[in-house]
């Protein structure tokens, strides 16, 4: 593992519990609180030497024309990098 890469983790390491997307709430759940707001996945990260759970929400984006980037895995070579989700410019 590189140690100037915290992020990087080799795949063993990865959280076994399934990182799979969640949709956006059914007709039981909570309606967006604007037509602005955009639904955000929940997804682990690591924090604190552990996995945490951030859980899904409704957002606001942060500016005009502001996209949201869903939190996702990257192969690199023979071990994988996180990225958190984050708001980008469209």
């Amino acid at each position: 593992m590189d140690a100037e890469l915290p992020w990087v983790r080799p795949a063993a390491a990865r959280p076994t519990k399934s990182t799979a997307a969640t949709t956006p709430p059914d007709d039981d759940g909570p309606a967006p609180p604007s037509d602005r707001h955009v639904w955000i996945a929940g997804y682990w990260t690591w924090r604190n030497s552990q996995y945490e759970w951030i859980a899904e929400h409704w957002e606001l984006p942060p500016w005009a024309g502001a996209a949201w980037v869903a939190a996702h895995w990257e192969q690199r070579d023979n071990s994988q990098a996180f990225h958190e989700g984050h708001w980008r410019t469209e």
